[in-house]
């Protein structure tokens, strides 16, 4: 499923929206995987430890008939996020 989430990478938390599943649209199986993406956030950070904190379950993880389908969505996953947190008053520190 998907979730709003908060990601800390060197004492900091940035707010993220992580998916685990089998990326069904992609067809990859039964493999189940975490992704998380951080907001506004661009620094190389592999190899580093991430702690990924869950603050609220969004949707379920569904197949979708195409690629322009999937990011649809994934806007519309961003966005609530986004609202979730300026409403509980949780920021990136």
């Amino acid at each position: 499923g998907v979730y709003a989430t908060i990601t800390r990478i060197d004492q900091k938390e940035y707010r993220s929206i992580t998916n685990i599943g089998v990326r069904p649209t992609f067809c990859d199986g039964d493999q189940r995987t975490i992704e998380t993406s951080l907001f506004d956030f661009d620094q190389d950070v592999y190899g580093q430890t991430a702690a990924v904190s869950f603050y609220l379950y969004l949707r379920p993880e569904k197949k979708f008939p195409d690629l322009d389908a999937l990011q649809q969505q994934i806007l519309s996953d961003k966005a609530k996020v986004l609202e979730y947190f300026r409403n509980s008053k949780k920021t990136e520190q």
